[in-house]
């Protein structure tokens, strides 16, 4: 009986495993494949791979079978790249001596203020975004 259920649970973690892993080996492998055999009907596994698709999207190559590619792909890689960047050193700037002053003072209220940060972390992001889009509305930011 336990050897079944052992069998069964194998089973269905292989199931859940290649369920969850196949879009993503989907979308690799399209990545991979000329623009004729991505939309060939029906799909096939075996093709030639090649990597013009990334040499087109890396060097903003807009002519051909590649015309649907933006040239200025890498100026908003960028662009992300620094505002990322940016984000995670301000956060650490400000979260190193906010931990230090949380973990080495005493002070009125600190316990307090310790689970309002650890709150934020307890919320889900969604949670905030109807409120965040009131204030915003109420303030003049929307839509600017």
């Amino acid at each position: 009986m336990a050897r079944v259920q052992g069998a069964l649970m194998a089973v269905a973690a292989a199931a859940l495993m290649i369920w969850t892993i196949f879009p993503f080996f989907w979308i690799l492998l399209t990545s991979l494949k000329s623009p004729g055999d991505m939309l060939s009907v029906p799909p096939s596994f075996i093709f030639t791979p090649t990597g013009d698709n990334y040499l087109a999207l890396v060097m903003g190559e807009q002519r051909g079978q590649y015309s649907s590619t933006r040239p200025d792909f890498p100026r908003f890689f960028m662009n992300s790249i620094i505002i990322s960047v940016g984000a995670v050193a301000l956060s650490v700037a400000a979260g190193i001596p906010a931990a230090y002053a949380l973990a080495r003072f005493d002070f009125p209220m600190k316990n307090t203020l310790g689970f309002i940060f650890m709150s934020f972390r307890f919320v889900p992001f969604i949670a905030f975004v109807i409120p965040l889009y009131l204030i915003y509305q109420q303030i003049g930011l929307y839509n600017t």
